[in-house]
């Protein structure tokens, strides 16, 4: 809280520390005097819980959830730098993954048979890529390779970088200089989802290298 880290990161300490007190609470209830401790709290644990069980499970429609944290004056914490949108990221985060599928579909099916099988769908973070990973086989789309964190230690695949449909490039600058030609198919834009995600997708031909020489360039953790 000091450092105003996010809040899971200490994520791994809590079941001690709910152990320890556990113990602590059973001893001090055990003596006669503190026996009304045991029920005080149950019920105390209980009303709290049913509280704030709304911003941990997502039991109510989205304009109910948003007028419940209006009337009980709940802000959930913010995780990253960024502009907020209708709702907090938790729940932000829930929105919008199969329509990048569907969109990526969508121009990716207009292609030829062909264009299909040398067509990679390049994600530039693994939330975008584990969107087409989870909902592509029902949109008929392959697996999508990147740069970002564990999605590039499974390399290029068998692709070159001769076409490739573009996810997450926030500078349109990237795709002019890497790209022989390139266009914008559509835009990865939910209304409940995360404004910073909502970018647009690019169809990029003639990547300036070879993937399979560039990659460990493409190495991204952060």
């Amino acid at each position: 809280m000091f450092l105003h880290g996010k809040m899971y990161y200490v994520a791994p300490v809590y079941p001690i520390m709910f152990a320890a007190g556990a113990v602590w609470i059973e001893a001090v209830t055990e003596r006669k005097l503190w026996i009304w401790v045991k029920p005080s709290l149950a019920l105390a644990m209980t009303a709290v819980c049913g509280i704030y069980i709304p911003t941990i499970l997502p039991i109510l429609s989205v304009p109910s959830f948003l007028a419940y944290e209006h009337k009980m004056g709940i802000e959930q914490q913010k995780f990253e730098h960024m502009q907020p949108g209708v709702l907090a990221q938790l729940y932000a985060d829930m929105f919008g993954w199969e329509e990048i599928a569907q969109r990526v579909a969508a121009y990716y099916h207009t292609l030829s048979p062909e264009e299909q099988r040398k067509t990679a769908i390049f994600a530039n973070n693994y939330g975008d890529a584990g969107a087409i990973d989870f909902f592509g086989p029902k949109y008929g789309l392959p697996k999508a390779i990147g740069g970002h964190q564990n999605y590039w230690i499974w390399g290029p695949r068998d692709y070159t970088g001769e076409s490739m449909i573009v996810l997450g490039e926030g500078d349109e600058r990237n795709m002019q200089t890497k790209c022989t030609s390139y266009s914008i198919i559509g835009k990865m834009k939910d209304p409940l989802s995360r404004p910073d995600e909502w970018l647009p997708i690019y169809y990029c031909s003639g990547f300036k290298w070879n993937l399979r020489t560039i990659w460990p360039e493409l190495k991204r953790w952060r």
